[in-house]
């Protein structure tokens, strides 16, 4: 257990979360620890990176429900996803940080379960959602939408909107939090 720890705190300090000298955390460990909803450290790097400051508000919801799981039969690619093509840039961009962070963790030895995936079942949904389509018209376009699943995904997108916010007042990121403004809105 002990070096396991010693893995972790080693990734930590590789990927500059924790500082090398005096192994105190650094400003992407304190942003870290404000991402209670999903994968801290990929969200970390993509707002640290500005992947929003390109997309608009819906397309922030759709990229931000990647992190959502999904459990539905469909077959899903970035290709076959009907949302615009910025949404799948920045999904691809964020999957390449994924599989480097997620490689390096592995080749660390370190197995802790984390969740590098990037989930696109629900992406849809979020966008529709996001752009105004009614309940009704989501759930006829995609049929293994259930009611409940839909509002939990939803409220969990929200909250993971709340941690980038309460991010982007930590950093200072003016352009981040004016990218933001009344986002719960939609």
């Amino acid at each position: 257990v002990n070096n396991d720890v010693e893995k972790m705190v080693r990734y930590l300090k590789d990927n500059k979360y924790i500082d090398e000298a005096t192994s105190g955390v650094l400003p992407r460990g304190i942003i870290a620890s404000e991402i209670s909803e999903c994968n801290e450290i990929l969200l970390t790097e993509i707002v640290l990176a500005d992947f929003f400051l390109d997309l608009s508000q819906e397309e922030i919801v759709a990229t931000l429900a990647a992190f959502i799981e999904e459990k539905t039969n469909e077959d899903i690619t970035f290709d076959t996803l009907d949302v615009p093509d910025s949404v799948k840039q920045v999904l691809s961009n964020i999957n390449y940080i994924a599989d480097d962070f997620g490689g390096y963790e592995y080749n660390s030895g370190i197995d802790i379960g984390t969740d590098w995936n990037l989930y696109l079942s629900f992406i849809g949904p979020a966008y529709d959602w996001a752009c105004g389509k009614s309940v009704k018209e989501i759930y006829t376009k995609y049929a293994e939408v259930y009611e409940g699943t839909f509002i939990r995904n939803i409220l969990r997108i929200a909250n993971i909107l709340e941690n980038i916010k309460n991010i982007g007042e930590m950093i200072g990121n003016a352009d981040l939090l004016k990218k933001l403004e009344n986002i719960e809105t939609l």
